[in-house]
C-alpha cells in the first residue's frame, strides 16, 4: 500500500513538472529585446498569406495587412475570466469598436483576427465572434510559429516587410503610425527572411 501511495505521489509531481516544462511559450514585456521583430516575407510566403486571407475576407485585401493571432492554451486573460459575463462582453465590444474605428481612419489597412484550433481559450477569445479560426493552421505555420503569451500580431507592408509584436495583449500593432513603423524598420534593419 505504501509503495502504491509513493508511486501515485511521484507520478503526480512528475505530471506537474512535465506540464509546466511542456510549454515554451514566453511572455514578452515592453522593453524586451525580442518583443518587436522585423523581417521580410519571401514571395511564396507573401502570396500564400494573401491567398489565405483573400479566401476568408469579405472585402478586397488592402496594401497593408494587420493580423492579430491568439494561441490555444492561453492564460493571458485568466483574471478577466473571473469577471461577470456582462463585463467580459463589454470588453469585447469596446475592442471591436476600437478596431473598427482605427480601420475606418486608415483606409489602406486590412485587419484580421485569427486563433489557432483548440478548445482552451479565455472567454474574451471564445466569445468574440469576430475572431476567425485558423482551422488548417495555415497562418500559424506561415507567420506565427513563435508562440507568445497574450498572442502575437503582425503588420505586413506592401514591400513584404513584416513587423511582429509578441505578447501583444494591448493591440499595440493597431496603434503604430507611419513614423513608428519607419523607426522600427530602421532599428531592426537586419531582416530575417520568412520561408
Amino acid at each position: 500500500m505504501k509503495k502504491r501511495i509513493k508511486l501515485i505521489i511521484t507520478l503526480f509531481f512528475l505530471s506537474i513538472i512535465l506540464t509546466n516544462c511542456k510549454s515554451s511559450t514566453k511572455l514578452y514585456k515592453n522593453g524586451d529585446k525580442n518583443k518587436i521583430k522585423a523581417s521580410v516575407l519571401n514571395d511564396s510566403t507573401y502570396i500564400a498569406v494573401k491567398d489565405f486571407l483573400a479566401k476568408k475576407a469579405t472585402q478586397k485585401i488592402k496594401d497593408t495587412i494587420i493580423i492579430e493571432y491568439s494561441y490555444n492554451n492561453e492564460n493571458c486573460w485568466n483574471l478577466l475570466d473571473e469577471k461577470r459575463q456582462e463585463y467580459i462582453k463589454s470588453f469585447i465590444l469596446k475592442h471591436n469598436l476600437n478596431t473598427q474605428l482605427l480601420s475606418s481612419t486608415r483606409p489602406t489597412i486590412s485587419y484580421f483576427s485569427y486563433k489557432e484550433p483548440g478548445e482552451n481559450f479565455n472567454k474574451i477569445k471564445k466569445w468574440d465572434k469576430t475572431i476567425k479560426l485558423d482551422s488548417t493552421k495555415t497562418l500559424l505555420n506561415l507567420l506565427f510559429k513563435e508562440r507568445a503569451i497574450c498572442g502575437t500580431s503582425a503588420m505586413i507592408l506592401p514591400d513584404q516587410k513584416v513587423i511582429t509584436i509578441l505578447s501583444d495583449s494591448h493591440h499595440e500593432i493597431l496603434n503604430l503610425n507611419k513614423t513608428e513603423v519607419s523607426k522600427i524598420l530602421i532599428q531592426k534593419n537586419k531582416y530575417s527572411l520568412y520561408s
